[in-house]
């Protein structure tokens, strides 16, 4: 039972550290952004194409995420919420304003 948990934790060790050439995670990111404009399947298709071209996954994961329309609408909401926090803005005020604006 040990052995299995240590393996498990030294799988996410591995895939989550960005301990890698910066050519690596920059067409990790580039790829993920890529990925997650596309109206294909971008998670799956993100993760396929880095493994193959040993491309970093954590960066690619996080630019699929970050232009991902589905992710969209629960990063945008918490991307207001931290600006109004760090601009001392309330969220009814960003409220007006967004609904100023269209």
């Amino acid at each position: 039972m040990k052995v299995t948990i240590h393996k498990i934790k030294k799988f996410f060790a591995s895939f989550f550290t960005l301990e890698d050439s910066a050519h690596n995670i920059a067409a990790g990111a580039a790829l993920g952004i890529f990925f997650g404009i596309m109206p294909v399947e971008g998670i799956t298709t993100t993760l396929v194409f880095v493994t193959l071209l040993k491309f970093n996954k954590p960066s690619a994961l996080i630019g699929m995420f970050a232009t991902n329309s589905w992710t969209t609408f629960f990063l945008l909401p918490l991307a207001a919420l931290t600006g109004g926090l760090l601009f001392n803005q309330s969220i009814a005020s960003l409220y007006a304003q967004f609904g100023r604006t269209y």
